[in-house]
């Protein structure tokens, strides 16, 4: 049983792509556009994740609770996560090489459209229910994400591919608060203006209306459709992939079908049933008809 998981695992179109790379090509260059793929899909989920801690104060504003209340999400996200990697781990054995991109796409698309609709929430207990399901299918995304490098490299020396991985996680963890900022840029100014100076309220928002009119589209409900919209945007790749490797894999039991077909069909002429014994030039014959 073991045997037939692991064949299933490995039916997938980078097998074909390896076999069959041309005459003088000294890199395979088709493995390395999958491996693109995960590398931007990794930065652009480390910016969905790595967004939440910098935009507390905005979604507890915008929800009218306690800061306490507002890190919930994070217990709850952390939930979410452990259940996805377990579902994952159960899962990681039994699917082919498309059913695996396409577990991705789902995973992708699955902590795409929370991180979309994150700030439009009006209550503490949705915008923990949107943290759990962030969090399962970061989990599932991440443990699959990890599981098809090595696959796809599966022979060769992956780990140069695996540490620019998790670089690429690292900088969208790191870049995406900084880039945050900017999005909050015109709150921040007004509220550190009303500390300095809590007597002139009236000047203070007059002052700061024309640049809140001119920052008004760059909010933090922008930052996160642009990061949802990103990361939804790359896991069309996986959709793609997963199609590529299902047109091989019927083709390849189509092949494989038709090949013992006409073993059977030889078998019957020439021996008795119980008693075939097929010869290496048979199969030669067979594979080359």
């Amino acid at each position: 049983m073991s045997k037939q998981k692991e064949m299933r695992r490995r039916l997938s179109s980078v097998s074909l792509d390896v076999n069959t790379l041309s005459v003088g090509e000294t890199y395979p260059w088709n493995l390395l556009w999958r491996t693109v793929l995960l590398w931007v899909s990794f930065f652009t989920s480390a910016g969905a994740e790595s967004v939440r801690p910098p935009t507390l104060l905005d979604i507890r504003d915008r929800l009218g609770c306690t800061m306490e209340e507002t890190t919930y999400q994070f217990t709850v996200q952390a939930a979410g996560g452990l259940a996805g990697c377990i579902i994952s781990g159960v899962l990681a054995d039994r699917l082919s090489g498309s059913q695996t991109y396409m577990f991705l796409f789902i995973s992708c698309v699955g902590h795409a459209l929370p991180t979309l609709v994150f700030t439009f929430h009006s209550s503490v207990l949705t915008m923990c229910i949107n943290a759990f399901i962030f969090g399962f299918f970061v989990g599932t995304f991440h443990t699959s994400a990890n599981v098809l490098l090595l696959d796809i490299w599966r022979g060769r020396k992956s780990s140069p591919y695996m540490y620019t991985l998790h670089l690429f996680f690292g900088l969208g963890s790191f870049i995406t608060p900084i880039i945050t900022k900017s999005f909050q840029s015109v709150q921040d100014d007004t509220s550190e203006a009303l500390l300095l100076f809590p007597n002139n309220i009236s000047n203070i928002d007059h002052g700061y209306a024309e640049k809140e009119e001119h920052f008004m589209f760059w909010t933090v409900d922008t930052l996160y459709i642009l990061i949802g919209s990103l990361l939804g945007a790359s896991s069309l790749g996986f959709l793609y992939y997963s199609v590529v490797d299902r047109r091989y894999e019927r083709k390849k039991i189509i092949e494989e079908e038709e090949i013992m077909e006409k073993l059977l069909t030889i078998g019957e002429e020439s021996f008795d049933k119980d008693d075939i014994v097929y010869s290496t030039m048979d199969f030669c014959k067979l594979t080359t008809s």
